[in-house]
């Protein structure tokens, strides 16, 4: 999905007609609130959603729902690299500078799972790239209270989401959500101004 939104976000003019937000939390959950030690989709993260998510403001559902340990579906990697996100963006919050880093650091079609060097890999190899002070980025990850609350800013935004959270890659365009195989298609289709040449094939992007 990453590689599909950098196509609509590099058509010419279609990046300014978006109000984008990307929120790096994908199936994870906080573990306190569910009761279970390792990940599972389901009654794991659907618990979680149900007591804490499904559009609910945050200070209305209990007070575990965003403390304790955090699992995801593809283990510490994945945690790992939704925090790197979550900083990249909580210091860099324009579009214009988190984006390109995330689109990089999503890029490999095999991410590896089980080496625990590879988050910082990657974020090594994205960073200057794409103006990002690697330095800087590693405090915000390596500073527990700070990483919590990246997380909790995450994990909230995920679990208020109305139509509710569902599964990853979970896209909403104009608050429904989007299932297709091209978002720029569904972008522009969307837009009721007009459209900017990046939807006719003008300048950036297949469509």
């Amino acid at each position: 999905m990453a590689k599909n939104v950098d196509t609509a976000m590099k058509a010419t003019g279609v990046g300014a007609i978006m109000d984008f937000d990307f929120i790096p939390w994908g199936n994870a959950y906080y573990a306190s609130v569910t009761g279970n030690k390792t990940y599972d989709r389901g009654p794991g993260m659907t618990d979680w959603l149900e007591k804490c998510g499904l559009g609910k403001s945050p200070g209305s559902v209990p007070s575990d729902c965003w403390t304790g340990p955090i699992l995801c579906q593809h283990g510490p990697n994945e945690c790992m690299g939704n925090l790197i996100e979550g900083c990249v963006k909580k210091l860099n919050p324009d579009v214009s500078t988190y984006w390109p880093f995330v689109a990089c650091y999503e890029a490999p079609e095999q991410p590896s799972r089980t080496d625990p060097t590879y988050p910082t890999k990657q974020l090594h190899a994205c960073a200057k790239p794409n103006n990002v002070q690697e330095a800087a980025v590693l405090k915000c990850v390596l500073d527990a209270t700070t990483a919590a609350a990246v997380n909790n800013v995450n994990a909230k935004a995920t679990a208020a989401l109305v139509p509710a959270h569902e599964g990853t890659p979970w896209v909403l365009i104009n608050g429904q959500p989007f299932q297709g195989q091209s978002l720029l298609k569904a972008v522009c289709a969307a837009y009721t101004g007009n459209k900017p040449a990046g939807c006719s094939g003008g300048g950036g992007g297949d469509h």
